[in-house]
Parts: C-alpha cells; structure tokens; sequence
C-alpha cells in the first residue's frame, strides 16, 4: 500500500481509523511521524482532525441534508473534511474543493471525486452552527448535559469546540520567577491565574521549544487539574497515595510542593509509567521519596500499608475535557458511561480500606456528568457511613453539588473537572 501524501488524504485516513476501529487522536502525534509531510502540512492534518471532530455531528447533519442516498465512510469523511475548511476555517470556497477532490486519488476513491465535488458547490459560506448547538454533541450526551446544565448548556457546548488555552505551572521546587523572567525576555507573553504557580499563555507555543523546558521549570496543566494537589495540601512525612496517577501530572505537583512526602504512584499502564518517570526525572523530583507501582486500583494492594491522604483521579467519560480530546463525544456511548461508573465504584470500594483514621480522601474527575460525580458520592456514602464530605474552601465559588464541587468547562478557561474531598472519621 502506498504511503499517502496528500494532507486531506492523511487527515481522512486518520480519522477513518479512529471512528472505525476507535482510535485516539492521543496518538496522533505518533501517527503523524509515518507520513513525509512538511511542517505546514503537518499542522494542517492536525487542523483537519481536531476540527472535523469537534463539529463532527454538525457536519455530519450538514453532509446528510445535501447527499442522497449511502455513501461509504471514506466518502463521507472526505466530503466532511471539505465542508469543515469551507464553514470553519473559511478558506477560499474553489481552492478547498479542488484540494479535497484530489485526495480521492490517494484514497482510492476515484469514483466519488464528482460526487464529492458537486456536494461541496452546493455549501453556502456562510453556513455558520450558531443555531444548530445541538448538532454539535450526539443526542444522548446533549440530552444530559440538557438537563443537568440548562443554564449553561450554550456555554458548555461553544467551549467545547474551542482551541482550549495553555497552562503552565511553575515548578517551586525550581525557580519560578527566573522562568518569568525567561518568557519576557523572549517576548512570550502570559497572564497570572488565581490559582498559585499557575499562568496561562496568551498564545499557543511550541512547548518544548520554550525556554527552561528541559530543565524542568515548568509543566503544562489545566488549571482545574492543578486544583488537586492544592486541595489535598501534602504535608512533610505523609504518606499519600496517586491511585490513577498517569501520566503524572498531580504526583508531581504534590511533589513540589512538598518534597518531603512519601509518595507512592500507581497506575494499571505500563507504557504510560514510562511517562511518568520521563516527567518526574525532567522536573527533577525522581531521587525524592517515591514508590512506583504498575498496578490495577480495583484490586487489592500488594503490601498491607496505610496512607494519610489518597488522591483517586478516577477513569472517567472525559466529558469535561471534550475541546482537547473532541473525539470523545465521537466514540463514547451510554454503555460506556455504565461500565465506567461501575469501575469507579470498584476502585473507591478497594482503596478506602488503606485509609487512615482522620485521613482524606479526595475523589476526583475531569467528567461533567452527575452519574460519575455527585451521584457516584452520594451512594457511595450510602454503603461508607465511615466517611464524611468536607468543604474545600477554594471552590466555594464553584459550581457546589449536594456532594463535592463541579467545575465546568466555562469557568475562566479551565476544563471541566470535579471534586469531592472525604475524610475517614473511623475505623469500619
């Protein structure tokens, strides 16, 4: 098979692979590197993905309204793909016709090219969603999201399908300010976040390219991620626990700000403790106090240990960071959303027994949907009389729940992430 070298052809093939066999643009970054493609090219495949995905559904309407009849995917894609440039990126209507119609030579598609051709003439310009929000989310997640949020549900859907902002925070346990002072001098301009240690770019960059990267002055974080370790303010000779911990964000924020915990990181991956390990080394925290286990949180842990505070940043739908990962509302079904409440509550049910008396634990995901957060506490509690909510203080201007704080994904920019801090009052 030859290799593909067209950039619509590319971006087809990909998003054919992950709607078909479900993929992830996770790794797209690593597909991208089988492909000779030139840097311009490359960020044009990375446009075409993110952008068909994030308005997947509203294209999808589009294509079916102007097409007649079946068409097979790779037909359907491509027609997408060009609809996407002509409403979204709002290039030249004939050159994204014409550059849409050759893929179909890569992809072996020759006898669609007039087909294809025909539906993209038909496309007004000016054919804009702001009226069709609910063509942006498939029926069940937008029939939730509805009735959970209707307050916010325009709110929620138009920051989905936006570039979502970068954040940085600064690594205390190097030298924040001489980092600062490193953005200004190479004209990088940031804002400060409420949120200590953490700053937003106020333009995309290349990460790796920014200055002290290597050195591990910094790492890129949500800054409703970077809420946890916050709330769960580690303090020297605690034991504490990252139970889902890849790919290590929050181990090694809660190594920063305090060096002096014993940390014990867990996760079921082993390809993504790699991860983990390359990020503790570059910020320098690796020779600290650490434990490193590949292990599955809904199985019982190896040694009989007890810890002071556990941080569960449990699997989730990921509904909260849909504007990074858009081809989720793509490949997540109801089903799904069950089986992974069920594994939610598997994990909860194992690692409370390796909780101190008086210890904290702080349940966590970057999901918006109640049956994984609020509900998820509430009967949880029902079967853990042992336990009891306390407040977080910092999110008291957040969204409060009957159990533990939603953060949606219209909040100053952050994802949209939930929490819920428990403590064990006794023993069971």
């Amino acid at each position: 098979m030859k290799t593909l070298t067209n950039p619509r052809a590319i971006a087809c093939s990909i998003i054919h692979q992950i709607t078909q066999h479900k993929d992830s643009l996770a790794s797209l970054d690593t597909t991208l590197q089988h492909y000779p493609l030139t840097e311009q090219n490359r960020r044009l495949v990375y446009l075409l993905c993110y952008g068909v995905f994030r308005h997947f559904f509203y294209l999808e309407h589009i294509f079916n309204r102007q097409a007649e009849g079946k068409t097979k995917p790779k037909v359907r894609l491509l027609a997408m793909i060009g609809l996407y440039q002509i409403i979204f990126m709002h290039k030249p209507v004939h050159a994204c016709i014409n550059e849409t119609v050759n893929a179909c030579d890569e992809l072996n598609i020759n006898h669609s090219k007039s087909f294809i051709n025909a539906l993209l003439r038909q496309i007004d310009k000016a054919m804009l969603p702001t009226s069709d929000h609910f063509k942006e989310l498939p029926d069940w997640l937008y029939g939730k999201l509805k009735k959970h949020y209707s307050h916010a549900l325009d709110s929620i859907i138009t920051n989905s399908n936006i570039q979502p902002p970068v954040f940085l925070r600064l690594n205390q346990q190097q030298n924040p300010e001489k980092f600062l002072k490193a953005l200004k001098e190479n004209n990088i301009s940031y804002k400060a976040k409420t949120i200590d240690s953490c700053i937003q770019l106020n333009e995309a960059q290349s990460i790796q390219e920014l200055p002290l990267f290597s050195q591990g002055f910094f790492s890129v974080q949500d800054q409703s991620a970077q809420l946890a370790a916050h709330i769960l303010a580690p303090q020297t000779r605690e034991k504490i626990l990252d139970a889902c911990a890849a790919p290590g964000g929050k181990s090694a924020h809660l190594l920063e700000l305090c060096p002096d915990i014993e940390l014990t990181i867990m996760d079921n991956n082993a390809k993504r403790f790699e991860r983990i390990k390359e990020n503790l080394a570059r910020l320098q925290l690796n020779e600290l106090d650490i434990h490193l286990a590949i292990h599955d949180a809904t199985a019982p842990l190896k040694e009989d240990i007890l810890f002071d505070k556990i941080l569960i940043d449990a699997p989730c739908s990921a509904t909260g960071v849909i504007r990074r990962n858009p081809d989720i509302k793509v490949l997540r079904t109801p089903d799904e959303i069950k089986e992974i409440v069920h594994i939610q509550q598997r994990i909860l049910h194992n690692l409370v027994s390796y909780l101190k008396p008086n210890g904290l634990l702080l349940y966590a995901t970057c999901s918006i949907l109640p049956e994984e957060n609020d509900k998820q506490m509430a009967n949880f509690l029902q079967t853990h009389s042992e336990f009891s909510v306390i407040d977080i203080p910092m999110l008291d201007n957040r969204l409060k729940q009957v159990h533990g704080y939603q953060i949606l994904p219209t909040e100053d920019g952050g994802d949209g992430f939930y929490y819920c801090l428990l403590q064990k009052m006794r023993e069971t």
